[in-house]
């Protein structure tokens, strides 16, 4: 069994480890790791070198791995499933660190509930109308520019209208600036029945206070 590791620069302590531990080192050519030239750099290497086996680490690494073993024997594992702060958590570990988070409590201000209560009604939503379905639509690019996360307006807008057609539910959309304004408008645009959209309009405290009000949240 040879193992080689494919990294997207030489520097750094994961590279380090690497070369520490003898492995040999395949470096794509694009620091952008979605730069499809780094799919390809990839793709050749596998064919090359008859890869059986590649384990990816973290999603975005996944991707890339499956499509550049498109067409190949080579087989794709991603075996982390954890959420992104118990990965980070486990860097803790070495120094003797277990952490074990709980949930805080959240708190919530009568006032600010008030205030969220009040939009519902504005829209003629009675305080005890159910079921109330909160969603949220945005889901910024990351750091590559690549909004990879983000479900399209049209199926969120299919989503919606199927609640209210068969339950009579209430959909209100949350959000917070310019481009998920964007998003809540381009998909109420798209649907057949009215929504609300809360949009720039509720504090922290009061999103919550919705959120907690909400029967479903997407």
């Amino acid at each position: 069994c040879r193992s080689r590791a494919a990294l997207s620069g030489t520097s750094g302590p994961l590279a380090m480890a690497c070369r520490e531990a003898g492995l040999p080192l395949q470096v794509l050519p694009r620091p952008t790791l979605l730069d499809p030239r780094n799919a390809l750099a990839l793709r050749r290497w596998l064919a090359r070198d008859r890869v059986d086996l590649v384990h990816a680490h973290l999603p975005l690494v996944g991707a890339l791995a499956r499509v550049a073993t498109r067409g190949l024997a080579t087989r794709v594992v991603y075996t982390d499933s954890e959420h992104m702060r118990k990965i980070f958590m486990r860097l803790l570990r070495p120094l003797g660190v277990y952490l074990h988070p709980e949930t805080p409590p959240l708190p919530i201000d009568p006032n600010e509930a008030a205030r969220a209560g009040a939009i519902l009604i504005e829209h003629g939503v009675a305080p005890d109308h159910f079921p109330l379905v909160g969603v949220h639509v945005g889901s910024g690019p990351n750091f590559y520019e690549v909004p990879l996360k983000r479900w399209p307006t049209q199926s969120f807008a299919r989503l919606c209208d199927a609640p209210i057609e068969r339950h009579g539910a209430s959909i209100v959309f949350t959000g917070k600036g310019n481009g998920e304004r964007a998003l809540i408008r381009e998909t109420m645009a798209l649907m057949h029945h009215p929504a609300i959209d809360t949009c720039d309009r509720l504090s922290v405290g009061e999103l919550l206070a919705l959120l907690r009000a909400c029967h479903l949240v997407v």
